[in-house]
């Protein structure tokens, strides 16, 4: 199943790995599955990754610096792949509600926008069109009038 991550001389590709828990491509299941596969194991460098941050700083930035860590190898393991994963997930959430708010934002503009012309704009084209009919119907009631009184009728 994750055949994709192993050499055909079990060399483990950790960057790999590493990237595709950024990308959002592997997630904890395939992590906890992945972990218990002994070619996996043996390239693990230590129990514990010392490096952590407080979610305050997570960020692409930060998650794109701690997607490296695993091309070193000296954290690449169980916790810093779980950690890897933790930050990844945070990441991608904040990057959907960013869209989501812009997608909310540009809605209430082109609703504002049609407001706008249809109150504003449209008034003053319905009041432009209203002047232009009464101008039309003075001038045609005064063409029929000096057409009445040529034809001798008034």
């Amino acid at each position: 199943m994750f055949e994709e991550y192993i050499l055909s001389d079990d060399k483990v590709r950790c960057s790999k790995i590493a990237s595709d828990i950024g990308r959002r491509k592997l997630k904890r299941n395939d992590i906890e599955q992945l972990i218990t596969d002994p070619r996996v194991q043996k390239e693990f460098r230590g129990n514990n990754f010392t490096q952590k941050r407080p979610s305050q700083v997570w960020n692409k930035e930060y998650l794109d610096k701690l997607t490296l860590f695993a091309t070193s190898g000296e954290s690449f393991n169980r916790d810093y792949l779980l950690y890897l994963d933790e930050v990844a997930e945070c990441v991608s959430k904040a990057t959907f509600k960013k869209v989501i708010v812009a997608g909310v934002i540009i809605v209430l503009v082109i609703i504002a926008g049609i407001i706008v012309y249809k109150y504003v704009l449209g008034s003053t084209t319905a009041n432009a069109s209203a002047v232009a009919i009464n101008s039309l119907a003075v001038e045609s009631e005064a063409t029929l009038k000096t057409a009445l009184v040529i034809g001798g009728t008034i």
